[in-house]
């Protein structure tokens, strides 16, 4: 006797989702929740929505439930559009719920406990504890130009133009200047990746690449928080024959400080330096 259909891999979900709910949904206008409404729904894709407010009524015009719990089954995309003292709550939720994916776009900060891992530790072993895909925390979102998806809470070209560009950037100033030039760009994927608490840079590229169209990669780095799975998909990016181009953020002392302030992570120039100076002593290099 044969199973049901195999689940889709949990990043499918994050990039392509047949089904989404957002969490903070909001008709006031001009906050996040009502852009990211606003965005979502105009997806070419035309995914199942369901929008999710704790005052419930309607939103946008549609019915607006008072919690994901209400939201009938799982869903393959949760976009958080809360503050940050809740977002540990709602993905845990996600979570127990089988979504399979969560987009967070605040920073996911609270002052340090000691002895007690900070929030975006906890976020990150939720979601990996559930096996969910996770973007952000700290991120603008997504387009997937090629899917027809637009996850971001900022009002973008719509449509963006098509084309052979794959986008991957820590930067949520570098996505929205691309996004927003007058030269003529065209994308399959635009990522703000923000701080990478689980899908990092290697993934995304590793996606772009499996899909046709993509015919240049463009990464803006300001840390690699994944070495093994970005070298693996730069390879696959050279046995394609595909052109990567990366900009690397935080070589001086200023860009890493300003790194350090805008991820809580170490720059990239203090990642190469380590990784070089132990390759060094270990005679790998």
């Amino acid at each position: 006797m044969s199973g049901g259909p195999l689940p889709r891999p949990s990043l499918d979900c994050l990039l392509e989702p047949r089904s989404i709910a957002v969490v903070g949904a909001s008709d006031r206008p001009g906050s996040f929740g009502s852009r990211l409404v606003r965005e979502v729904l105009s997806s070419p894709a035309a995914p199942t929505v369901h929008l999710v407010n704790r005052r419930a009524g309607t939103v946008a015009g549609l019915p607006a439930l008072p919690s994901l719990d209400a939201v009938e089954g799982p869903v393959d995309l949760v976009l958080l559009a809360v503050p940050d003292e809740a977002l540990e709550g709602e993905l845990a939720r996600a979570a127990s719920r089988g979504d399979r994916a969560a987009v967070v776009y605040g920073a996911a900060y609270e002052p340090p406990l000691p002895g007690r891992p900070t929030l975006r530790q906890r976020l990150a072993a939720t979601a990996r504890g559930a096996g969910m895909a996770l973007c952000g925390g700290g991120c603008m979102g997504y387009m997937n130009v090629t899917a027809g998806v637009r996850a971001i809470g900022y009002l973008e070209r719509n449509p963006l133009p098509a084309g052979p560009v794959a986008l991957v950037t820590h930067s949520g100033s570098v996505f929205s200047a691309l996004l927003r030039t007058r030269r003529r760009l065209g994308f399959t994927l635009a990522v703000s990746s923000g701080q990478e608490l689980v899908t990092t840079t290697g993934d995304y590229l590793g996606y772009a690449l499996a899909r046709p169209g993509t015919e240049l990669v463009a990464l803006v780095l300001e840390t690699v928080h994944d070495a093994p799975r970005l070298r693996s998909a730069l390879r696959l990016a050279e046995q394609r024959d595909v052109p990567v181009v990366a900009l690397t953020v935080g070589t001086s002392e200023r860009g890493a400080g300003l790194v350090t302030a805008h991820a809580d992570a170490l720059a990239f120039a203090h990642v190469y330096r380590q990784r070089n100076c132990h390759a060094h002593r270990n005679g790998d290099v």
